[in-house]
């Protein structure tokens, strides 16, 4: 069952309205006692310091998983949906993150580094656990419905709903386990959407798949890849977000690009106008982290800052007002934050100091602040302390504690995507951790997962699509193993 508090977002009518709203999501993790690392992703960082061939296309369409108008509507880049506690949108050395690394598919040996792309063929048999190797797991992001994962061998593996393709396994059909083979190699991060996904691949190039029907895939058309494209769409990127139909990139010299629907100004380019290939650099200071909403996109400045411009319905982009930006601000809307993530309408950052702020949409309690159906044009106060990494869904928020990896979710939870066992909705955060354990949590628009410190992947929340990677279509009320995932 799905709340119904906002159908969409204005600028998700009109163009979209027939097809449904679909959103993006974003990881963060935390890896207990490590340093350095970037956010957004399952590995580590400093915690606050307080307390095959292109050629596979198929025609674009307007396809959605759901409509938008349902329901209590991140790699790690410190400003993606999947949250950690080290900014995945930092890149520590050569390493390279998303917003949000063997033998390849086809069968040969790559080097470390080298990309390979899905070639369909006969399935590797599992063992009894349903487990064809144990997998190391570096980064995740839970995307509309579905979610994929990197493993430490570059390797991508997606499991969920697929109707665009943004398995890339090269056909439509969705599927409820992980699989056990990868699609693409040679990733660091990546980043999914609704019906999207896009990776980061070691040296810095970006290659997208799924539907396609905004210019998502910036690969310079409007045609859907059921299989990861042979050729990138930009390089020299650090790290990557994906919005509801957009996505942009922060390159290695701290600038920004994006790409995809313009609806509202969410490209940043000064116009409302689709590009389906990445933007020229927005005129931005230096860039630590992005995070992307529905329509909008926010920057987090290397200075602590943050920026964002897009759709400002309700709030979204924090600066006080509702009026809509089509470029970033030449102010920031708060200072002094480590990492970011935004979804659907809401966005939460985690503060030098450990606390957790957000401002945009509260439906349904996500903010946190005990307000909940008011909406806030600025930023609230603290709602949570020792805070490593926050993630936000689309009407649900969940942070990874410093202590003991603790997680604590608020906001709707009328699929159980609190995971606390219940179907009852916070508007504040709990008093206590669902459960501990956790280096790396992502949350998806109805589901969440955490990564474990023992390796094991869990999710729970919505299973109709697949996303929970279960082995059924259930709801989950608590973390449940994802099935074929095995640690080492």
């Amino acid at each position: 069952m799905r709340w119904t508090v906002f159908a969409c977002l204005a600028g998700c009518l009109g163009t979209v309205l027939a097809a449904g709203c679909r959103r993006n999501v974003l990881i963060v993790g935390y890896e207990l006692g490590a340093t350095g690392g970037g956010g957004g992703s399952a590995g580590g960082g400093n915690p606050p310091t307080n307390p095959t061939d292109a050629s596979n296309d198929v025609s674009s369409k307007d396809a959605s998983p759901k409509d938008a108008s349902s329901n209590d509507a991140s790699p790690d880049d410190a400003s993606s949906n999947d949250a950690s506690a080290d900014d995945a949108t930092d890149a520590v050395g050569d390493e390279r993150i998303a917003d949000g690394s063997s033998a390849d598919a086809m069968g040969e040996e790559v080097g470390s580094g080298d990309v390979g792309v899905f070639d369909a063929g006969a399935d590797v048999a599992l063992d009894a656990a349903g487990c064809q190797d144990p997998v190391t797991i570096v980064q995740m992001s839970s995307g509309y419905d579905h979610t994929c994962v990197v493993l430490d061998t570059g390797g991508v593996r997606c499991w969920g709903l697929n109707v665009g393709g943004e398995l890339g396994d090269g056909t439509q059909t969705s599927t409820f386990r992980a699989p056990s083979r990868d699609v693409f190699t040679g990733a660091s991060a990546v980043v999914t959407g609704p019906s999207y996904t896009c990776a980061l691949t070691t040296s810095g190039g970006v290659r997208c798949w799924g539907l396609n029907d905004e210019g998502q895939l910036g690969d310079g058309t409007l045609n859907a890849r059921l299989v990861p494209p042979a050729t990138d769409a930009l390089t020299g990127v650090r790290s990557l977000a994906g919005g509801y139909v957009h996505v942009c990139a922060v390159l290695d010299d701290g600038t920004v690009r994006c790409w995809g629907r313009n609806l509202s100004g969410e490209i940043g380019d000064g116009t409302t106008t689709r590009r389906t290939t990445p933007t020229a650099t927005l005129p931005l200071p230096p860039v630590r982290a992005l995070a992307a909403g529905l329509n909008y996109t926010c920057a987090l400045l290397e200075s602590g800052g943050v920026r964002c411009w897009g759709q400002n319905v309700d709030g979204t982009l924090g600066d006080g007002t509702t009026q809509d930006r089509t470029s970033p601000p030449p102010t920031d809307a708060i200072t002094g934050v480590q990492s970011i993530s935004a979804q659907y309408g809401h966005t939460c950052v985690v503060l030098d100091t450990g606390a957790v702020r957000c401002w945009g949409i509260d439906g349904v309690g996500e903010l946190g602040d005990g307000m909940s159906t008011v909406s806030r044009l600025t930023p609230t106060p603290d709602v949570l302390a020792g805070v490593a990494a926050v993630a936000t869904g689309v009407a649900h928020t969940c942070a990874l504690m410093i202590a003991n990896g603790g997680v604590r979710c608020w906001g709707a939870n009328s699929d159980g995507e609190l995971g606390d066992g219940t179907m009852t909705s916070r508007s504040t955060p709990p008093s206590a951790d669902a459960f501990t354990g956790a280096k790396a949590i992502a949350t998806g628009n109805y589901q969440s997962c955490a990564l474990l410190a023992n390796g094991q992947l869990q999710c729970w929340g919505e299973g109709q699509d697949g996303a929970l990677g279960t082995g059924s279509n259930a709801n989950q009320l608590a973390p449940a193993d994802v099935v074929g995932i095995c640690p080492p």
